[in-house]
């Protein structure tokens, strides 16, 4: 870190926020504040639900003392997640500082810039535009780091820190891996957090009928046994959402579909049925990808293959 960055001494970390941070978030700051002194990318590693966004908040915070025109950028891979990450960070150092730059939203001139990364390449060309220097580069889900788009976008960000953070560290496909950085700082994994009541312990339920039942009677019978509370049930394709949502409520579980042909307002209210007990589960395509924060939710039904270790292990992330 130069001198025109942030001194972390010049701010008490934690200070002033809402809540107290968890154990492991304490422990965190320091590593990562050192390493970012020292000029070295790392990444945190940190299991789904843990509070990953309130440790980059923190950090952001401390990022923002004394910028000198500068701007600290957070990327991340869906429009849902930037929203979720500028309101976390602007609870902590003030909405007015925290901008949101994607399709529909272009305010690159606050301190803190939260970006989609499919839009990091025009974020890059309108603070070059600016004379704006990037004094901080948080890559949020750091497992698509590997994107084209961001790789080819670093070097003209050039920012002074790069510090990745992300529940699933390892290589799932090609795209989603983590060599852009040189270690990793700080590890908090699923053990971790049922040790410290973060998460809950994982339940397997399996289907012990007849051999030859069909995949969607079977699931239908298993959500009818186990299925107490609000869910979720895995859905192929849109179509197949809808579909199966469908023949569910026909056999008597209330259900409803969830995908990205529905406007974001359509999916919120669904999401708000389910939570309220107006739905017993809704059928999704791509619900339980990164940044989905649904703690109330009590089961899920994995009705398709996943073919992907990290989206596996992103989605059972949701309901522990």
């Amino acid at each position: 870190m130069t001198q025109q960055m942030t001194d972390p001494a010049a701010l008490v970390p934690w200070e002033g926020a809402r809540f107290p941070p968890r154990a492991w978030q304490a422990e965190a700051l320091p590593i990562v504040i050192q390493a970012m002194r020292q000029g070295r990318r790392g990444i945190v590693c940190a299991v789904m639900g843990a509070g990953k966004s309130i440790l980059v908040a923190e950090v952001v915070r401390l990022a923002t003392r004394r910028l000198c025109g500068r701007a600290v950028v957070v990327c991340a891979p869906s429009r849902r997640l930037v929203r979720q990450l500028a309101a976390t960070i602007g609870d902590r150092i003030g909405a007015d500082r925290v901008g949101m730059f994607y399709t529909a939203s272009k305010q690159d001139d606050r301190d803190v810039v939260v970006c989609c990364n499919a839009s990091l390449h025009t974020l890059a060309r309108e603070l070059q535009s600016a004379g704006r220097g990037v004094a901080l580069l948080v890559l949020d889900e750091a497992h698509k780091s590997e994107a084209k788009t961001v790789r080819e976008v670093l070097p003209i960000l050039s920012p002074v820190c790069v510090l990745g953070v992300t529940a699933t560290p390892f290589r799932s496909v090609p795209r989603e891996t983590v060599s852009l950085f040189d270690e990793v700082l700080y590890r908090y994994d699923m053990a971790d957090a049922q040790r410290d009541g973060v998460l809950v312990p994982m339940r397997v339920e399996r289907w012990t009928g007849p051999e030859k039942t069909e995949i969607d009677d079977a699931c239908a019978a298993m959500i009818r046994e186990h299925g107490d509370g609000p869910g979720i049930v895995s859905a192929r394709s849109i179509a197949d959402a809808e579909t199966y949502a469908a023949d569910l409520t026909t056999m008597g579980i209330d259900a409803a579909p969830i995908h990205s042909g529905m406007t974001r307002a359509e999916q919120d209210a669904r999401l708000d049925d389910l939570q309220a007990g107006r739905l017993r589960c809704l059928v999704h395509v791509a619900l339980l990808a990164e940044g989905v924060d649904l703690p109330w939710l009590r089961w899920l039904c994995l009705r398709r293959k996943v073919g992907a270790r990290v989206r596996f292990l992103q989605e059972i992330g949701r309901v522990l």
